[in-house]
This record gives C-alpha cells, structure tokens and sequence, in this order.
C-alpha cells in the first residue's frame, strides 16, 4: 500500500467512525428522550387528576411548564406537552411552536425521535389527535392533510386555516412533515 491509499483508508476509517459516534448519539438521546417522556407523562397525569385550581394553563415538572398532552392513538404516542419551544425542551417533549387552543391556531414541533414525531408521515387523513389540557379539557382533532414544507416556510407553518399543526424534521432534515387537523369536538 502506497502512502495516498494509507492516508485514504485512514480517512475513511475516520469517517466510519464518526457516523457510528453520531448514530450512537442520536439512539442515547433518543432513549434519554422517551424515558424522560414517560417519567413526565407520569408525574403530568397524576398532577392533572389531583388538581383543586381551575385557574391555571401549565404544570411545572422538572423546571419546565407543561400545558397538557398529545395522544396519537393511531401511533400509540402519548407525549407530554412543553409550554414554550426550546432546543433543550424538545430533548424531552414536543413543544408548542405557536398559536393556543383559544384561538384555534396550535402549531406543537417535535423532534424525529421515534418515541416522539418521527412517525407523524404515517398518519392518514381522518386518524385523530387528542390534546388534553392540564385541567383535563379534552380537544379531539382529526387529521386532515398531510405535507411537507421547507424549514424556511414559517409563515406558511403558522398561518393556517386549520385549528392544529404538527411538524418535525423529515429523516434527512431537509424538510418538514407537517399534520394539519380540525377540531372535531371539545369537552
């Protein structure tokens, strides 16, 4: 072997290695993520269910504020919802983007973590989505479109004529999946 193909194997080696670092830190975080889900979802229901103040919109669990959960029957999710989207709080839980329930304008993000929205591209129009509020008010949505847009497509994310919106990462991160649903009833 000459010098260059040395250097070469070296090189591609390295790079082998760095993909399977990478992959490995996605399935830790991965994992991290749905364990802390869990634990959250937890401490969420048996706080929702013993509450005596019908005044308030958020839970604090951990130092984060939650305003309820996401359940995906056709996915089998139930994920707790984080009250203000940030980089770290997606490692845990979706997170509400923008828009409220009051104004029938919720857009939730979540990463492509399986155990999170990285299923969302499976749901077929009429499957539901049902959030329920800290104060156990339930908003049964049904899917209605599902697309892909741009990560530059912020306005066309927010500014929507349907009442919920789901989006996360594609697998390549080069666009994101977007669910648009209605509401089908509230109690």
């Amino acid at each position: 072997m000459n010098r260059i193909s040395k250097i070469l194997f070296i090189i591609g080696i390295s790079f082998v290695f760095s993909a399977l670092l990478l992959l490995l830190r996605f399935e830790v975080e991965e994992e991290y993520s749905k364990d802390m889900n869990d634990n959250t979802m937890g401490v969420l229901l048996d706080k929702t269910n013993n509450l005596d103040n019908d005044n308030i919109d958020s839970i604090v669990i951990n130092n984060i504020e939650y305003v309820g959960y996401l359940d995906i029957p056709t996915l089998e999710l139930n994920l707790a919802i984080t009250k203000y989207y940030s980089y770290n709080s997606l490692k845990i839980s979706p997170a509400v983007y923008y828009g409220s329930i009051k104004n029938n304008n919720l857009v939730i993000c979540g990463h492509s973590y399986k155990a999170h929205f990285g299923n969302l591209y499976k749901l077929k129009k009429g499957d539901l989505v049902i959030f329920t509020d800290v104060l156990n008010n339930k908003y049964i949505y049904e899917v209605e479109l599902v697309e892909e847009l741009l990560p530059t497509s912020i306005k066309e994310m927010i500014e929507s004529d349907f009442d919920l919106t789901l989006y996360t990462c594609t697998k390549d991160a080069l666009k994101r999946v977007v669910i648009r649903c209605n509401m089908v009833s509230a109690n």
